[in-house]
């Protein structure tokens, strides 16, 4: 059985709460991925999306110096035992209709990430439906 720790991201990127939507983006940029963990008083309090700053910051004509992660992060992240199949996760995944990352979490550590893309990848060399 194919596990979602087979196919999970040990690589956490995070930002302190507080942290504005440009300072979010740019990090994105820096480290070429689609999102990042928000971090506040030593706790993952949520995840920031590209989609995330895309609809809520720019799509709504709003000024992303001024935008504090907080507001447009999703909360709480979801998770997923890391020894679960991984055609649970993408079962997950669709219920939960979120696009970017799922996050598979173990106790006393950071949440490693899960891509979608990875997940569906790894399907279908094994002939898994995706869908």
């Amino acid at each position: 059985m194919v596990t979602v720790s087979h196919v999970m991201t040990p690589r956490v990127v995070h930002i302190e709460a507080g942290t504005s939507a440009i300072d979010a983006a740019k990090l994105m940029t820096r480290h070429k991925i689609g999102s990042v963990f928000v971090k506040k008083n030593n706790q993952f309090i949520g995840i920031v999306t590209e989609p995330d700053i895309v609809r809520k910051v720019v799509g709504a004509d709003r000024v992303p110096y001024y935008i504090p992660v907080e507001e447009i992060m999703s909360s709480p992240i979801l998770g997923i035992d890391e020894q679960r199949p991984i055609t649970e996760a993408a079962d997950l995944m669709e219920l939960q209709e979120r696009r970017h990352r799922r996050h598979a979490l173990r106790p006393g550590f950071a949440p490693p990430s899960l891509h979608r893309r990875v997940l569906r990848r790894k399907m279908h060399t094994m002939n898994w439906r995706t869908h």
